[in-house]
């Protein structure tokens, strides 16, 4: 992570001039708009929660989801990358759900958000790249996406069937559309983030600029060397999506959206924490 951001900053450096020069010409409605919008994620993950649970038969109200989720916003950025999981995972075992039931919803959280966001990243870019190998890879992640999407309620029906419940198939098809808003609400406030600087343009529409962030976002997933997908996420896009200004200039200028979904998980926080002393 470390490296990632010695990279991202170097990169800033020596791009200084150029990175400046777009932010200076920041339009303030756009970037509000784009914050709003990232604020308004944190309304809809207590949803995806709440489904996700009920659909291994655990009812969790969705005041209570609101609450864990968006208390434990500042535990993304304690650096590992896996401790906003962690608290979270404490505060279901003290509502008294099953750890091996905790355990299993948590796998099929990170499963199904990396799911969407290939899915939906890989049918946007390979509608735009013209590069076969490329379209073909993109083929495959999207085949195996869709697959183990559907492939999911059978696996856990098979392994513990002694032990879980059947899932339930409404609510988890429910638990897939809410993520799915949730990731395209997500791409819509980066797109908007970029709208807002006249100074930076891109060769692609921003339905596609958003399809490329969902990919990029997904690869900087599954890079465990990179929590967050810090460095990872910025490379991606920045080779797929050509900009105005040279590659290594354009990932440092990307990683200033972090900057803004930081202040956007603070907001929701403060939220919760509000909440939380009006309910004491």
């Amino acid at each position: 992570m470390s490296l990632a951001i010695v990279a991202i900053l170097s990169a800033g450096w020596t791009h200084q001039d150029t990175v400046f020069h777009i932010i200076t010409s920041a339009q303030t409605p756009n970037l509000l708009l784009s914050l709003i919008l990232w604020v308004m994620l944190h309304t809809i993950s207590p949803y995806f929660t709440v489904f996700l649970f009920r659909s291994i038969g655990h009812p969790i109200s969705y005041q209570n989801a609101f609450l864990i989720h968006n208390i434990r916003l500042p535990a993304k950025y304690i650096p590992g990358g896996i401790w906003h999981t962690a608290a979270r995972a404490t505060d279901y075992y003290k509502l008294g759900l099953p750890p091996q039931d905790v355990g299993i919803y948590l796998v099929l959280e990170n499963i199904i958000q990396l799911i969407v966001t290939f899915t939906l990243g890989s049918l946007i870019v390979i509608s735009f790249v013209n590069t076969l190998a490329l379209k073909t890879m993109l083929a495959t992640i999207l085949f195996g996406s869709l697959t183990t999407l559907i492939l999911i309620p059978f696996a856990l029906r098979y392994f513990y069937q002694n032990t879980l419940r059947p899932i339930n198939l409404p609510r988890y098809f429910i638990t897939i559309a809410i993520s799915s808003c949730y990731w395209i609400i997500a791409s819509i406030s980066f797109a908007l983030f970029l709208s807002a600087f006249p100074e930076l343009t891109f060769e692609l529409s921003y339905i596609e600029v958003g399809g490329t962030y969902m990919l990029s976002w997904a690869v900087g997933y599954i890079a465990i060397f990179a929590p967050q997908g810090i460095g990872v996420s910025e490379f991606v896009f920045s080779t797929i999506v050509p900009g105005n200004i040279q590659t290594t200039g354009l990932i440092a200028f990307i990683a200033t959206f972090r900057v803004l979904a930081l202040a956007g998980d603070m907001c929701a926080w403060l939220v919760a924490v509000l909440m939380t002393k009006i309910k004491s």
